[in-house]
């Protein structure tokens, strides 16, 4: 056993757990998953169980029989059951969008009297992961799940199984062939709400026209999920409306995606799709040198479906001296971040969205009829800034 990735596993986990990027009562990836999880996949398993052994001594996890590896964090007490426990399956630690939710879920399972002990399953957006956590949370005895899926179909009868022994609700994504609650924003309408904006009311400095300055749009999608396919559906079908208006002139919307499958970071993604953009646009062009015909980017629009790949790709482009919206329109969706750089973006309520499905798990669990008028779909809200032509939302002080 290697003691120097022994200590290198530990360290990673332990500064996870101290930066409350691991918080009390979640579970971490088996002990074959764990090191991977954590950045050191050259460790073994007598590595990691080493890695566990020594951050019990500190008191910040607990190994509980049939149930895992449970964070306790600084100063917390050991896991106690009170109302039972909820298994709640989240995909990304490091996603604010997944934390956000996560928050939502854990204050609303502990605000009431008889409050709920919440057991979290990090997936690591791998569908294996979460099978495991699935038969995990059955067998540890949870009195039901709130699923933010990793992939929608991947695990379809497995959920169904589940559903079959205790109540489970989605969060955020939904599984089409299966009839269980599912808590989420209208993503076909921010898609809609998108390009309508874009094509109508987007415009580069002072330019305005009835008939808008986008004629070519350009989403940005690095994975297959229904919540990113029904903003895709969203923004094509407002696009498809805009353009029956006008049409004598010429129009062009087009996905540019890579499969997840062997996927890296979504930097390197968006750093991708927007070399592949470009080098269509201007064959001349060297990926990485700065775009020198801006010119050739005056119809042009692009809308990052998620904001960790839109992100990036707003950054790559001011490296390229690409500005918006002076050269080109830009928007993103989920709107975390996208503040502090002026990008006009679709707003969400991720905390809001965790808490009502923790809410709606609760009443299924205390046996309460099914209310379909919680699962509508949340509306969600343009925020206009300076990157398709509008004002950058004053600082607050």
């Amino acid at each position: 056993m290697n003691q120097g990735l022994t200590r290198k596993l530990e360290n990673a986990i332990r500064e996870a757990i101290l930066s409350s990027r691991l918080i009390p009562g979640q579970t971490l990836p088996g002990l074959r998953q764990l090191p991977e999880a954590f950045g050191v996949p050259e460790a073994g398993m007598a590595t990691a169980r080493a890695a566990v052994a020594k951050l019990q001594k500190e008191g910040l996890v607990a190994v509980l029989p049939r149930s895992g590896v449970k964070v306790l964090g600084p100063e917390t007490q050991p896991i106690r059951t009170t109302q039972g426990h909820i298994g709640v399956l989240v995909p990304e630690l490091g996603d604010s969008f997944s934390r956000l939710v996560l928050d939502g879920i854990l204050e609303a399972a502990g605000s009431r009297r008889d409050a709920f002990t919440v057991i979290v399953g990090y997936t690591a957006s791998r569908p294996e992961i979460e099978a495991l956590h699935l038969k995990g949370f059955i067998a540890d005895g949870v009195r039901g799940i709130v699923a933010f899926p990793a992939h929608e179909r991947a695990n379809e009868q497995l959920y169904l199984w589940c559903a079959t022994q205790i109540p489970v609700v989605f969060c955020d994504r939904r599984t089409e062939n299966l009839d269980l609650p599912c808590i989420r924003h209208d993503n076909y309408q921010g898609g809609h709400l998108a390009a309508t904006h874009m094509l109508r009311d987007a415009k580069h400095g002072s330019q305005a026209s009835d008939r808008g300055c986008v004629r070519r749009l350009y989403l940005l999608l690095d994975r297959e999920t229904s919540s990113l396919e029904d903003r895709a559906r969203g923004i094509e079908s407002g696009f498809r409306e805009w353009a029956s208006r006008f049409p004598t002139l010429s129009w062009h919307c087009q996905r540019l995606s890579q499969p997840v499958a062997g996927a890296k970071d979504e930097t390197e993604i968006a750093i991708k799709l927007i070399d592949e953009l470009l080098a269509e646009i201007d064959p001349s062009w060297n990926p990485g040198r700065p775009f020198k015909k801006t010119d050739l980017l005056k119809d042009v629009g692009i809308i990052g479906l998620h904001e960790k790949l839109a992100l990036p790709a707003y950054d790559y482009l001011e490296e390229l001296e690409i500005k918006c919206p002076q050269h080109l329109i830009f928007m993103s969706y989920d709107d975390l971040a996208s503040r502090s750089r002026g990008i006009t973006s679709i707003r969400q309520l991720p905390r809001e969205m965790g808490a009502d499905a923790v809410r709606t798990l609760i009443d299924r669990i205390e046996g309460k009829p099914r209310d379909r008028r919680r699962e509508a779909p949340r509306p969600v809200k343009l925020i206009v800034r300076t990157s398709t032509g509008g004002y950058t939302e004053p600082r607050r002080s």
